[in-house]
């Protein structure tokens, strides 16, 4: 009886590793799949980048009541469409105007802002949230100026 343990331990032994020899070669051709998978697809890193001639518009000294028109000038500095999603103003007195269309890299585009300065006095700091699909996808841009009262 004592062999018949030892030769049932040296089977079990064998079985078991046999067993652990054929996961470990699923897990290898699993890998191997895995990895060639990810290396035969193409993957983009082509994104839209946007840059502007200037985030601050100082219009100086104005008039209560005057109503200012200025603009941003920004580049699609990427290598794939920029898309101007959503620009939000801090102030019910500015509206921002832009493009809806896509912008090809390397173009050039502007976004119109009216500011009224109606009930309007002293210091004015207003903040304009660009958001797009760019890398830098939220871009703060801001109007100074210096309201003074008419007369």
């Amino acid at each position: 009886m004592g062999q018949m343990k030892y030769r049932y331990l040296a089977y079990s032994l064998i079985f078991v590793l046999g067993l652990s020899a054929c996961h470990s070669e699923r897990n290898n051709d699993q890998q191997a799949e895995a990895s060639e998978l990810v290396d035969s697809k193409e993957v983009s890193n082509e994104s839209p980048v946007i840059e502007f001639a200037s985030m601050v518009k100082d219009l100086g000294a104005l008039s209560e009541g005057e109503q200012v028109i200025t603009y941003f000038k920004y580049e699609n500095t990427g290598d794939a469409p920029l898309l101007i999603q959503s620009i939000k103003a801090g102030c019910g007195c500015t509206v921002p105007l832009w493009s809806e269309e896509p912008l090809k890299p390397g173009d050039l585009e502007d976004i119109k802002v009216i500011f009224n300065t109606s009930g309007k006095h002293g210091n004015q700091n207003i903040r304009i949230s660009v958001n797009s699909n760019a890398r830098n996808s939220l871009i703060n841009l801001a109007i100074k100026a210096v309201v003074t009262d008419t007369q």
